[in-house]
């Protein structure tokens, strides 16, 4: 019976306080919410802060990588710039070699092409009268092309050496 008792006791109670016991149970579900979005706001306004550091960090690095491609692309132009010097240096010192060696060598002025050398020519031809006969002629026009391809074999040789050396290729 004393189940009975206390039933009734809580029967009462609820009769009489039923709005108080059902705000209750509400009022603490509004305090789990409101301390819900409180911590979502937090945690908001915590990525956003995060956000804002990865995009300045990301504006810096940007900066940065813009400023060391100049640098580099400085280096490379400057770097070409030697090599542009270099060559004419060497292709001038190339020509007046070959200017000496055409004169040294009586090498003729205008030949029609490669082929042996004849008996028959004459001093004013540019043709040696020492020549075997089996002697090959060499006009200037093609001792010229190949000093500047020789030339220019060799600048870009030691260009791209330069820019392995710098680190720029491998």
């Amino acid at each position: 019976m004393p189940i009975a008792i206390a039933l009734d006791a809580a029967l009462a109670l609820f009769k009489r306080y039923r709005i108080l016991i059902a705000v209750v149970p509400l009022a603490i579900a509004l305090g789990v919410q409101t301390w819900r979005l409180n911590s979502t706001k937090d945690a908001l306004e915590d990525c956003r802060t995060d956000q804002a550091r990865i995009l300045a960090a990301s504006e810096v690095n940007l900066k940065a990588q813009i400023a060391q491609r100049e640098k580099e692309k400085a280096a490379y132009q400057r770097a070409n710039e030697i090599a542009e010097e270099t060559h004419a240096k060497e292709l001038a010192s190339a020509h007046d070699s070959l200017d000496r060696y055409i004169t040294a060598n009586r090498v003729r002025k205008n030949h029609s092409g490669s082929g042996a050398h004849s008996a028959g020519q004459d001093q004013d031809s540019g043709a040696r009268e020492d020549l075997p006969a089996d002697a090959i002629l060499v006009s200037e026009a093609d001792l010229r092309i190949c000093t500047d391809n020789a030339a220019s074999a060799v600048a870009t040789y030691e260009y791209f050496q330069k820019l392995k050396q710098d680190g720029y290729a491998e």
